[in-house]
């Protein structure tokens, strides 16, 4: 995962052989390990899913710093639910069910800590249990989506009433088209990608990723005055009006010509930072492919970028994809600002 840098600095996850281990260790265990014993290992940032080879009562031992808690589920059913769940997530089976868990929980607050404690999760996919570490609210948290996604229906319950609102978010986009030229241009201004992008890595559950510019609020006034300037203007601008944990998507055009844009603030990492899942595409804008403007990325059919990252209120994220066609204006731009509605 990539947002280390609030979620853990140096958390520690336990293995199938139930012995600690901190991050720094973990490709150096995977190298060593029997893989004659084993059929499938993911490693995440904050999460270690083990094919080792419920319903039994759940073990709850209090420790130092919060609780652990094992419960057992029926893989089979436990995967397919998490598959099924996909789309929720803004995710695709490619990604891997790994990466679904760790969105959901994380939709509904459940704690992957901050260093000071460790918040792992343990699956052992013959055996059915599934464990963690963390406080008691995250723990009932870590106990719901357990337990529906353990229905053999594939049902699950309704988010609780009583529960605090969901806080809101307003995204607004302009979609450009600039040449290269001009891309490098702006990129003195913004500098590198504060998200680099990532390869993806199926043994380990991990999803290619665009690079991506996080803006404070001045660079977002610093690139629109350089698009202005260059006399670059949007041919679209998109605004979605959601809230944290609601994934929400716009469609604009006709089937030979449109846009397609699509959102999920997973959480508020703070009073004024979003951790947020961002897709895009055009079809018809940069050629006359009926199948879309991009190629395959992450997964995803006709993608110009997919991404997760942060971004503050009142300030915005910006994305880049170069189409191959040979256009002068080949490169796709995407700025989205995060708004208080």
């Amino acid at each position: 995962m990539r947002f280390s840098s609030y979620q853990v600095s140096s958390c520690q996850v336990r293995f199938h052989s139930c012995v600690s281990v901190s991050i720094r260790g973990w490709f150096q265990i995977i190298k060593n390990m029997n893989w004659s014993k084993m059929k499938k290992v993911i490693v995440l940032g904050v999460c270690v899913l083990v094919a080792n080879g419920m319903w039994a009562a759940p073990r709850t031992n209090a420790v130092e710093g919060g609780e652990s808690l094992t419960l057992k589920v029926k893989p089979g059913v436990f995967i397919r639910n998490l598959l099924a769940r996909a789309d929720e997530t803004m995710n695709v089976p490619s990604d891997g069910y790994s990466e679904i868990l760790l969105d959901l929980l994380k939709m509904e607050g459940f704690d992957f800590g901050n260093g000071k404690a460790p918040r792992g999760i343990a699956f052992n996919v013959q055996t059915g249990e599934i464990s963690t570490h963390n406080t008691p609210a995250s723990l009932e948290v870590f106990r719901k989506i357990v337990a529906d996604l353990n229905r053999e229906d594939g049902s699950f319950l309704p988010p609780d009433a009583s529960a605090p609102k969901r806080k809101e978010i307003l995204l607004a986009g302009q979609f450009y088209k600039i040449s290269g030229a001009q891309f490098k241009k702006l990129g003195l201004i913004l500098g590198k990608p504060q998200s680099p992008g990532k390869k993806g890595d199926p043994r380990f559950g991990t999803t290619e990723e665009s690079p991506a510019w996080i803006l404070s609020a001045h660079l977002v006034q610093e690139a629109r005055a350089y698009l202005k300037d260059s006399e670059v203007k949007p041919f679209t601008s998109p605004r979605i009006h959601t809230a944290q944990s609601v994934s929400a998507s716009l469609f604009f055009g006709e089937a030979s010509n449109n846009i397609r844009l699509k959102c999920l603030p997973l959480v508020f990492v703070d009073e004024k930072t979003v951790e947020l899942k961002v897709e895009g595409s055009t079809t018809g804008k940069f050629n006359q492919k009926p199948e879309g403007d991009w190629p395959t990325f992450a997964g995803r059919t006709n993608c110009a970028f997919f991404a997760r990252t942060l971004v503050e209120l009142e300030g915005g994220v910006l994305f880049r994809a170069e189409n191959k066609d040979g256009l002068p204006a080949n490169n796709l731009l995407v700025l989205l600002e995060a708004k208080r509605p």
